[in-house]
């Protein structure tokens, strides 16, 4: 290598000059060129400049080598990091040696030692495929098909009592809750097959059924009641809030409708549930010259009102199934929410759907079905019972007046023809 020396002077071993070398260092601090300083101590040198030696019978080699008052100490190595490591750990395993276990019969309070299995690592697939039935079993299941549903075990009510420390009373009854759509059920004390539209700031229609919910195009959700039933539902984005923004607009009170008029509104302001259009936004068509603003605000209570209406018929045929023929119009349909005591929303309600309407005249169901459920778990009733004997339901019955075929036949061919525009818009 350029600017380097080829070869290094070498010491001797044993840390002492060749014959005829000149210590320069010493010859600057004693006087004499040719000899070194006088012979020190070994021990005062120790306590001068300590040196670091390892431990075990290497550190014993080393200080073996103290002759005359110098270390006879080899010349420091260079170790890379791993090598240092590998030493520390070997150092560890001579100071430290392993112990064997003794054999099981000197401990006859423990079990003996078991060497442990290797099981290998479960994949995804072993929990997607039932292996654990023989092979001609899947092989006939996947012939006939997916199985059915297990069915819903009867809910029974878990109580408990109340412990100490918490915010209750020790001692105090404690049970299971519920939803806020199955507790205003509950508080309605609502039998099978009633069914029940909600006016709020979202639109629910909702009754009590038997049989498990189980609709293709999501429109109806099988939820489970608050007792051992279920609670097929029907939910809509867009209702009163909806409504009372398109009456702001116009500059009309909520209630200043006007009937008459071919103008069709779409109040999917905030997109839409059912129909499934997340990115839908409004829509007005049929405007004319003689269209009026309480004919708009109208059209408004028609768009809002109609897709709770259609999805009313499949939550009835939960339990009626498809070949239970139409569904009886008689029957009243139970209004509540915050819309249901507006008479703008009563007349599209019975106008569109052909119906009877009854008015609840209990308010706050949600807290009245906690109540029920707080009683049945004292009195050991069910909770639908407590509600009907409260008579939670009763109400005045508004007549159900003729079905205006033609405002359903308008919207309803709007949304097929305006499907690709109501899709299309980018949601703000």
């Amino acid at each position: 290598m350029v600017g380097r020396p080829q070869h290094r002077r070498r010491r001797h071993r044993l840390g002492r000059p060749r014959a005829g070398a000149v210590d320069r260092r010493s010859a600057a601090r004693t006087g004499h060129p040719g000899r070194r300083g006088p012979p020190r101590p070994a021990r005062a040198a120790l306590e001068r400049r300590p040196l670091r030696t390892p431990g075990g019978r290497a550190g014993r080699r080393v200080r073996r080598r103290l002759v005359g008052g110098r270390a006879r100490q080899r010349p420091r190595r260079v170790l890379h990091r791993r090598q240092v490591g590998l030493a520390a750990r070997q150092r560890t395993r001579q100071r430290r040696p392993h112990r064997r276990c003794p054999p099981p019969a000197r401990l006859p309070d423990r079990a003996p030692h078991r060497p442990r299995r290797h099981r290998p690592r479960r994949r995804l697939r072993h929990r997607l495929v039932d292996s654990r039935r023989p092979a001609r079993h899947r092989a006939e299941a996947d012939r006939t098909g997916p199985r059915p549903a297990p069915r819903r075990r009867p809910r029974r009510l878990r109580r408990g009592l109340a412990r100490p420390g918490g915010p209750l009373r020790p001692g105090t009854p404690v049970a299971t809750g519920t939803g806020d759509n199955m507790a205003a059920a509950l508080g309605l004390g609502l039998a099978a097959g009633t069914p029940v539209l909600s006016l709020g700031t979202s639109g629910t229609v909702y009754t009590v059924a038997r049989n498990r919910p189980a609709d293709p195009t999501g429109t109806v959700a099988g939820f489970a009641d608050a007792l051992d039933g279920w609670l097929p539902l029907a939910c809509t984005l867009n209702c009163t809030l909806a409504v009372d923004r398109i009456a702001a607009l116009l500059g009309r009170d909520r209630q200043a409708v006007e009937p008459g008029g071919t103008a069709v509104l779409l109040p999917y302001l905030d997109g839409e549930r059912t129909p499934a259009l997340p990115q839908a936004s409004g829509l007005l068509h049929g405007l004319r010259h003689d269209t009026t603003a309480g004919q708009l605000l109208q059209a408004a209570y028609d768009g809002a009102a109609y897709s709770l209406l259609a999805a009313l018929d499949d939550v009835l045929a939960v339990d009626a199934g498809p070949a239970a023929g139409a569904p009886d119009v008689a029957q009243p349909l139970l209004l509540i929410g915050g819309g249901a005591q507006g008479r703008a929303w009563q007349d599209t309600v019975r106008r569109l759907s052909g119906r009877p309407v009854q008015l609840p005249a209990a308010g706050e169901l949600v807290a009245l079905g906690a109540a029920a459920q707080a009683a049945a778990l004292l009195t050991g009733e069910r909770a639908d019972a407590v509600a009907r004997r409260w008579g939670t339901a009763d109400g005045p019955v508004l007549p159900a007046l003729e079905r205006d075929e033609a405002a359903l036949e308008r919207i309803a061919t709007t949304i097929s023809q305006a499907a690709d525009l109501l899709g299309s818009g980018p949601r703000q």
